[in-house]
């Protein structure tokens, strides 16, 4: 169906979400923590962690990708690693700036009816019970219906 998405312009839209981890299921515990639900089809024009809170566990994991490949765009990542004030684009996070790798950004994603497409983290080794981390995505609709929606 042809039709203006964007009568603005065809700008970034933004998704956002922060999770304060506690240990609790979805918020830590080992498994997956959902992100984002994405719907139709979307150009993931970027998606980048920032720590704002050091992450707790003394010898626990986190990656980055979709549930059904929870590693596609950040592999497993020691959470203590992820200090406060730092940037998450690889297994190593950084301070200040770095450039974004080829995983993280000019990415088509089409949403799977079972949601295996979804943004999630996988938490492994251990639970993480404290600090905060933030994903932050940009992307473009590529369908009607293309949303990348905070869960």
């Amino acid at each position: 169906m042809a039709g203006v998405i964007n009568p603005a312009g065809d700008g970034i839209r933004r998704g956002r979400k922060t999770i304060t981890f506690d240990g609790t299921a979805g918020k830590g515990a080992i498994g997956n923590v959902i992100w984002f639900t994405v719907t139709g089809a979307v150009l993931i024009e970027y998606i980048v962690g920032l720590t704002e809170a050091t992450l707790v566990g003394a010898t626990a994991t986190i990656t980055l990708g979709v549930e059904n490949l929870t590693n596609r765009f950040i592999a497993a990542t020691l959470a203590t690693l992820l200090a406060a004030g730092t940037i998450w684009v690889d297994t190593g996070p950084d301070a200040d700036a770095i450039a974004l790798t080829a995983a993280l950004k000019q990415i088509v994603m089409i949403a799977s009816s079972a949601g295996a497409n979804d943004i999630a983290s996988a938490v492994a080794t251990a639970a993480i019970t404290g600090g905060a981390l933030r994903i932050e995505v940009g992307y473009r609709p590529l369908s009607d219906d293309g949303k990348i929606v905070p869960t």
